[in-house]
């Protein structure tokens, strides 16, 4: 998912889609502005609001350092 995400952030310039979003997705991303996550981060957040996810779920994303739990 580490490889996708930049990979969305370096080329998909689509996802824009209107013109109001004139900024770039990376900066859109460092301010807040966009969510990545896994299916169950997705589906936890539609029903509670907040965006988490599993330790095992995240473990697998390569955006989680399992030996320093971060």
């Amino acid at each position: 998912m580490a490889f996708k995400a930049e990979w969305l952030l370096d080329t998909a310039q689509p996802l824009k889609m209107q013109a109001s979003r004139s900024r770039d997705l990376r900066d859109r991303a460092e301010d807040g502005e966009l969510m990545l996550g896994t299916p169950d981060t997705w589906l936890i957040y539609n029903l509670t609001g907040n965006h988490i996810t599993d330790v095992t779920n995240a473990s697998r994303t390569i955006l989680y350092n399992i030996h320093d739990l971060e």
